[in-house]
């Protein structure tokens, strides 16, 4: 594992836009230092490029348009949180933070027709049959990393450019009720892990499981199929990662037997890396329904922020022999370099962290220290690799992390 020098503390303290304006403390107890109670008092009160930094506890969130930081501290759990119409130029970021469900709230979490960059890191929710776990609509530049969502489905993306890294995602199972009156049946419907429409989405080093199908009974019999793991409409979707990635259709619990792709689309196009495994169901293909589609190796990025010794650390998955070029820089949005693949970094603060030719494992580790700076916690960014040889060059996946507190 090799430890980049600490310029690169240098460089994130030396880009103005990283430092926060004020930083705000949310506590339910009411702790020293508090400034609120209830987070939805600090969504309101806080301005543009201000932190929000929340303790343990449970919150009802709110929704906001401000370009914010906000980080959890131990155990915090959000109930509701609405990202909406943050300006281009602008980034919001959330970071170890549990979103649960309630009662009264459908939609656990929504990022609707946000122009600006939205970035999570370390952001979990749970919510079961039927709920939507985080909903994406309409933005231009979505990063997720280090997290997990689990509902009906666990993630939805419509008309969005997204990114998802060292993720779990999983849908909900079917099943089927007896009723006192009639219909003496009801079935609820498996989910995917993911819906997509009409986006431009990048799966690196994700883990997805789509819902199982219903079990069967004497009265009920069985009629709910699993679903996919990955179901997408429209869309323009890659898949990357190594073989600890892996997208499974839901098991077939009941009878009869259904077929299930483990990723199933309805036109749009498909690249998947090699290395990625596909469970489908039954005798169903790997995946299915793609009006295009296309099998080779690709280059991936992961990356992780650690709080305990103020690091960051990447992991390029690559071919041996290659060149292995490691890049940070602000995250901006995708720009298309052709036959190169997306470039995620802002030009204007690119620094080289890392060099050299991809070892006999395919993974190169490296660890990127950064300073313990109030001012930083929750920053965002971006890490990119340059592979390939000395006739071809191509960009790995994006890795974008936000500092912990």
């Amino acid at each position: 594992m090799r430890r980049i020098s600490l310029f690169v503390s240098v460089f994130v303290l030396a880009a103005s836009s990283l430092l926060a304006q004020k930083s705000w403390i949310v506590d339910q107890k009411s702790g020293p230092g508090t400034h609120f109670t209830t987070l939805s008092a600090a969504l309101l009160a806080a301005s543009d490029g201000d932190t929000i930094l929340v303790r343990a506890g449970h919150y009802v969130g709110g929704t906001t348009s401000k370009a914010l930081r906000i980080i959890g501290g131990g155990q915090v759990f959000v109930a509701q949180l609405t990202v909406l119409d943050l300006p281009a130029r602008k980034g919001f970021t959330l970071r170890s933070v549990t979103l649960q469900a309630t009662a009264n709230v459908g939609q656990l979490f929504v990022l609707s027709r946000n122009q600006g960059l939205v970035h999570l890191d370390d952001v979990h929710a749970d919510v079961g049959q039927l709920r939507l776990a985080l909903d994406i609509v309409d933005c231009k530049a979505v990063t997720i990393a280090n997290s997990s969502f689990k509902g009906g489905p666990g993630l939805k993306c419509n008309g969005s450019t997204v990114t998802v890294s060292n993720t779990d995602l999983v849908g909900s199972n079917g099943s089927n009720r007896m009723m006192k009156q009639p219909p003496l049946c009801n079935y609820t419907p498996s989910s995917p892990a993911a819906e997509l429409v009409s986006s431009t989405v990048l799966l690196n080093g994700v883990r997805a499981a789509g819902g199982d199908s219903d079990t069967w009974n004497p009265l009920c019999g069985s009629k709910v199929p699993p679903s996919p793991a990955i179901r997408a409409t429209n869309t323009a979707l890659l898949i990357t990662g190594d073989w600890t990635s892996g997208y499974a259709a839901g098991k077939n619990l009941g009878r009869p037997s259904y077929n299930v792709s483990a990723v199933v689309g309805f036109g749009g196009n498909f690249l998947f890396d090699n290395s990625v495994t596909f469970w489908p169901a039954g005798s169903a293909s790997s995946y299915s329904g793609f009006a295009n589609s296309h099998r080779r190796r690709l280059p991936s990025l992961v990356a992780t922020a650690f709080q305990s010794g103020h690091f960051i650390g990447t992991d390029l998955f690559s071919q041996t022999g290659h060149l292995a070029v490691l890049l940070v820089a602000l995250p901006t949005h995708p720009l298309i370099v052709p036959g190169v693949g997306q470039l995620w970094l802002d030009l204007g603060t690119v620094l080289v962290v890392d060099a050299g030719v991809q070892g006999a494992s395919q993974h190169r580790l490296v660890t990127v220290p950064f300073p313990p700076t109030p001012a930083l916690r929750g920053a965002a960014l971006a890490f990119q690799a340059i592979s390939g040889t000395t006739q071809s060059v191509v960009l790995s996946t994006p890795a974008v992390v936000v500092l912990p507190q």
